[in-house]
């Protein structure tokens, strides 16, 4: 095999690989709870922040003020209800980003699809 033929056998297998690794996150995002999980707390505040705005006033919270601010421009933008399976999915968004944006720097450093699979 060319070494042409071998980058893109390399990058099915990373599109492969992305698949699993994303219904593996739909799963545990859906189908378990951790005990550490603030999940409520946080889109119950995000909720508030929506509805009455007003930060530290009418909404208690203990993260700062860009957090409740893009998040509120993201569920305007997208109009989407701050429920439990929207923050779901908005987490494995994060993580499926995080993945790709880091994957896309090891790309860069290496130009080895191995790297960037790792």
């Amino acid at each position: 095999m060319n070494s042409r033929a071998l980058r893109w056998l390399g990058w099915l297998a990373l599109a492969a690989m992305a698949v699993a690794l994303v219904t593996a996150g739909t799963w545990l995002l859906f189908s378990t709870f951790q005990l550490y999980d603030d999940e409520g707390y946080v889109l119950y505040s995000l909720r508030n922040y929506a509805e009455h705005g007003r930060l530290y006033d009418a909404v208690f919270s203990q993260y700062g003020p860009f957090f409740f601010a893009f998040y509120d421009a993201v569920h305007r933008v997208f109009a989407f209800e701050w429920t439990s399976t929207s923050g779901r999915w908005l987490t494995l968004v994060h993580w499926v980003l995080t993945a790709t944006f880091c994957g896309a720097l090891a790309w860069r450093a290496t130009r080895s699809v191995a790297v960037t699979a790792f």
